[in-house]
């Protein structure tokens, strides 16, 4: 049994020459021109080999990138979670060059058997709203191995439960370590001190939830997995503010790590772990990515980069006023669906415009006041008139935005509220 890390959430999983492939994305410029590979990949797309078996965790680019499974062998059969809305098998159906030959939907805790493997799918945290809403565990068991990727997800008391009472030993546990969005990089109610210090209480938090999940779950090897990216571009200044280190290395720096330090697997990309033998192929060190270099590599590669909002000038006669209007009747849809009419407002805006719009959750009422004129609690958000009109109409989807760092927010107070950042994403027509 081997496993070869890729980058990212990719890797591939090999026994008896079949080929597992875990969440592809081996292209550059995902997420509307935003994010690419680091630490880099020594994998390139045209490497990779024809495999069996498809994994696909959810959605996001960085999980299920379309330039990178339109490039699969179509021979290959996919496996994901059969869950409602099913928003993986909505976008293998609804883009072209995704014909593979099966696609099989697997119920969560039912462990299936497929080629003669077990496979079993997993449910992330339901107070993780975004994240139970489209995301996916997935355990693994062959010829005796057992293999756990919680790619983002991070496994909690149900998982661990699962895993214990249903698998006599993991022996490779693949755990998220960091985590992307925003906050706080993207939030102006924050100063640049204020964002290093919320950015450094978020890397240690993650590290903490990894050691808890090795703890809990116990394996032979757990490798710090998945959200290993940049972003490059005119917003990459903000990689400064961004809660995710250079290198999957940072959890070496943990307190834990010398007590699980037999058990932290750290793979270079490309790298392989054969996990029968024990052994690294090649047995190369792996090589810890500075802040330094990180910084190089962006540089380099934001020369000449567009985000996709960047090549669209929309007219004047667009009206935003009248997408915000039918957009909020979506989001008041939803709001009546949930019964939820909290005191609680939310302000959109272009950058180029001194006025918002107001749109107070326990009304139907969509307002324009000026920027100082926001009215506590709140969540503003601002950003190119372009990508505001995008976003509105559906073409790029407020979640990925934020994964961008497209937008500008203002939170007060700066407290995390699920619900509001999920009904954010319902802002479209």
């Amino acid at each position: 049994m081997k496993f070869q890390n890729i980058g990212g959430a990719t890797g591939i999983l090999e026994h008896d020459g079949i080929k597992i492939l875990f969440d592809p994305w081996l292209d550059e410029g995902i997420y509307h021109g935003a994010w690419h590979h680091f630490p880099p990949t020594n994998v390139s797309l045209e490497e990779l080999p024809e495999v069996d078996y498809i994994y696909i965790s959810h959605i996001h680019e960085d999980h299920c990138s379309l330039k990178t499974l339109q490039s699969l062998n179509k021979t290959a059969e996919i496996i994901i979670l059969d869950n409602d809305p099913n928003y993986v098998l909505k976008f293998l159906k609804g883009n072209e060059g995704l014909d593979f030959k099966k696609i099989h939907m697997l119920k969560e805790k039912t462990p299936t058997i497929i080629g003669g493997i077990e496979f079993t799918m997993l449910m992330p945290n339901p107070s993780h709203e975004m994240s139970y809403l489209i995301d996916s565990m997935l355990a693994i068991k062959w010829d005796g191995h057992v293999i756990f990727n919680g790619n983002d997800c991070r496994p909690h008391a149900d998982t661990f439960k699962y895993l214990k009472d249903n698998y006599e030993k993991v022996g490779l546990a693949l755990l998220q370590y960091a985590g992307g969005s925003g906050y706080p990089a993207c939030y102006l109610n924050l100063s640049d001190d204020e964002k290093l210090s919320e950015a450094k209480r978020i890397a240690d938090s993650s590290l903490d939830e990894f050691y808890k999940a090795l703890e809990s779950i116990n394996p032979r090897y757990a490798m710090p997995f998945a959200d290993q990216y940049v972003i490059v571009g005119k917003r990459a200044h903000l990689n400064q503010f961004m809660a995710h280190p250079a290198s999957p290395a940072s959890v070496k720096d943990h307190l834990f790590f010398e007590k699980f330090q037999d058990q932290v697997l750290l793979l270079n990309s490309g790298q392989i772990i054969d996990l029968k033998a024990n052994v690294k192929v090649p047995s190369a060190d792996h090589y810890r990515h500075s802040n330094e270099e990180r910084d190089q590599y962006v540089t380099k590669h934001s020369v000449g980069v567009k985000y996709d909002y960047e090549y669209i000038n929309f007219a004047k006669s667009v009206s935003v006023a009248s997408l915000v209007k039918y957009a909020r009747a979506k989001l008041w849809a939803q709001q009546e669906r949930r019964k939820d009419f909290r005191e609680f407002n939310i302000y959109l805006g272009c950058d180029s415009e001194k006025e918002m719009y107001e749109l107070s959750l326990n009304s139907q009422n969509v307002r324009k006041v000026k920027l100082n004129e926001k009215v506590e609690p709140y969540l503003s958000l601002r950003g190119d008139r372009n990508l505001m009109i995008m976003m509105l109409m559906g073409h790029i989807s407020w979640n990925i935005a934020d994964a961008g760092l497209f937008i500008d927010y203002e939170r007060v107070p700066n407290r995390f509220d699920t619900v509001i950042h999920a009904l954010v994403n319902y802002l479209r027509i």
